[in-house]
């Protein structure tokens, strides 16, 4: 079974839901170890259409400043951890733009 590190008490996470509101912050668990047997469950806020737009002004020219636009505005927890470790780091951006508010489009034929 997997171990988890975490500081996401039940006070950390109301604070947060009060903020945020519970439908725009999700857990996600980067792996802290290759053989993924550890994790550290971050909390983070679901990107706004204003930091996907930050985001996409910056991907192409600089990509540093666009991964740190998702880091800044989204990570809520455990946010020095993560900026401090690559991994750590990589893995949260990738998680983080999974959350990009996006459904499928139909596209049908006049």
């Amino acid at each position: 079974m997997p171990k988890k590190k975490s500081n996401l008490t039940e006070e950390v996470k109301k604070a947060l839901i009060e903020k945020h509101g519970k439908e725009n912050l999700r857990v996600i668990q980067l792996p802290i170890d290759d053989s993924e047997t550890e994790f550290l469950d971050v909390l983070v806020k679901v990107p706004s259409r204003s930091t996907v737009n930050q985001f996409m002004r910056f991907i192409d020219t600089l990509p540093k400043k666009a991964q740190e636009v998702l880091i800044n505005q989204c990570l809520l927890t455990s946010k020095d951890e993560v900026m401090a470790d690559d991994h750590l780091f990589l893995t949260a951006i990738a998680g983080i733009s999974e959350l990009f508010p996006i459904r499928n489009a139909r596209v049908k034929k006049l």
